[in-house]
């Protein structure tokens, strides 16, 4: 018998059809439970949530609302308590009591004018304060105290003409002059109204606001270099010098219509020791600045120790008729260069008699048109080539011996000198040229000599060669021959 088989009634029996079997899907099952969908709404016991009311609130704190609420409310000042008199403080900070005050007066009686004043008499108004200098007593001599630190020179401003063929009165001139000389000149030019002057100041400070230099108008006003006063400044002419020189002006116009006048002289003094040159011409091309200078280099017109340098100090000024070096103490100048150019109503500069050395004086009375008269003789020591380059050029009216205008000799040997211009239109000189001095010196190398004397007198050029601008031909031979070479040595060594 067969065994250990399974048959078709034991698998009925004994196990289910694979039909029968649970898938193990969710949804086959049966009496599944009713799941929660995830909506709020649909939870049950759910807590009572809080309104976001105070009200709505439990175990609220108790909030005073009346003083006798409060726990020490009785410690509180009511107002029937509350101080209402300043006396009811104690006084610890020392406020002034209406007991201290007794003495002042009320506001209301106090004074709003002077005149409600029982001393007003004694008070000057503020119209009558002084504001100028000219304004105040000069108890203490105030130009005096300065003499040795100080420059000082006149000006003219004038609202006038002053025509040319008048004569020059008092009211150009200083009432000390009395020469005839003078008082009797005309005026060559014809001077335009004007009120303003400028000048240069050339320092040896090239910081502004350390410079000691001010300006005193005459007129009550000042300037000075280190306020910044000035209209233009150039503080690198010289680097290595450390050089600055700065432009100034005023306008008198103010000053003459409050003094009622067209014209006045006015006394500007400069001070401070850290200036070397005072200039009435700008720059180098020879642009002149508004000169209104009428006197000068006289005892009440001081020139400061500092001032060795006086190249163009009163250049371009038509109202300056006299100059008078005799009050001046020095006998050396650094530089006279343009002193007295274009001064052309200028009459008479005197008083050189003591001046020995200047390093140069070229164009000193370049176009003087008027002048008629000085005692000026060119240095017999000036060390630069331009030193007498067109030092008489047009004085048209100057009538003197041309030989009292030379040295007897020169001290000067080796050197290079410019005679450009020297004499050039001195069409009323006289007298003998010092030959020895100028062609037939062997010691000087003159250059530029065409013009020295071109269209001088006639009297004059006959004597020169025609290679200085003369007419004579015989001496410019021998000068082309070397004829005065040896002749002016041997004249020279005799006067030494």
């Amino acid at each position: 018998m067969i065994s250990g088989f399974v048959t078709s009634n034991s698998l009925t029996t004994n196990y289910a059809l694979k039909s029968d079997l649970f898938s193990k899907k969710y949804e086959d099952l049966i009496n599944k439970p009713t799941l929660f969908s995830g909506d709020y709404n649909d939870l049950i016991h759910k807590p009572t949530l809080f309104s976001g009311q105070y009200v709505d609130l439990i175990g609220k704190p108790k909030i005073p609302t009346k003083v006798s609420d409060l726990s020490d409310g009785t410690k509180v000042i009511t107002t029937d308590t509350l101080p209402i008199n300043v006396s009811y403080f104690e006084n610890d900070a020392g406020y002034i009591t209406s007991e201290a005050l007794e003495g002042y007066a009320l506001l209301d009686n106090i004074p709003t004018t002077v005149a409600e004043l029982t001393d007003s008499d004694d008070y000057a108004l503020k119209s009558e304060i002084p504001t100028k200098i000219s304004q105040l007593t000069n108890d203490l001599d105030y130009s005096s105290l300065h003499k040795d630190d100080h420059t000082a020179f006149e000006v003219l401003p004038h609202t006038n003409q002053i025509l040319s063929d008048s004569i020059i009165s008092n009211t150009i001139l200083s009432g000390n002059i009395t020469d005839n000389t003078v008082l009797n000149a005309v005026v060559k030019k014809t001077v335009e109204p004007r009120t303003l002057h400028r000048i240069k100041i050339r320092t040896n400070q090239a910081d502004p606001s350390k410079s000691d230099v001010i300006i005193d108008w005459g007129d009550g006003t000042s300037s000075s270099v280190a306020n910044q006063d000035y209209e233009a400044a150039n503080s690198s002419i010289n680097v290595a010098d450390k050089e600055g020189e700065y432009v100034f002006s005023l306008d008198y116009a103010q000053a003459l219509t409050e003094a009622n006048l067209t014209s006045k002289r006015f006394t500007v003094r400069i001070f401070g020791k850290q200036y070397y040159n005072i200039s009435h011409r700008i720059d180098s091309a020879g642009t002149l600045l508004s000169n209104l200078m009428c006197r000068c280099f006289e005892e009440d017109l001081y020139l400061a120790s500092n001032m060795r340098n006086i190249s163009n100090f009163c250049n371009g000024s038509d109202v300056l008729v006299y100059a008078s070096f005799e009050a001046v103490k020095y006998n050396y100048f650094e530089n006279m260069q343009g002193l007295f150019t274009s001064c052309h109503n200028l009459v008479k500069a005197i008083g050189f008699g003591a001046i020995t050395t200047v390093a140069t004086c070229g164009s000193l009375f370049s176009a003087c048109t008027a002048l008629v008269a000085t005692d000026f003789v060119m240095p017999m020591n000036t060390v630069r080539h331009n030193s007498f380059e067109m030092i008489f050029n047009s004085c048209t009216s100057l009538t003197k011996d041309i030989s009292t205008l030379f040295p007897k000799v020169w001290s000067i040997k080796g050197v290079s000198v410019s005679a450009d211009g020297m004499f050039k239109w001195c069409n009323h000189l006289t007298g003998t040229v010092p030959a020895h001095l100028l062609w037939a010196n062997p010691d000087i190398t003159w250059t530029n000599t065409s013009t020295a004397f071109s269209n001088s007198s006639d009297e004059i050029r006959a004597q020169i060669p025609t290679s200085w601008g003369g007419t004579n031909t015989e001496i410019q031979a021998k000068l082309d021959a070397g004829y005065y070479n040896l002749v002016t040595k041997e004249y020279i060594e005799r006067i030494n």
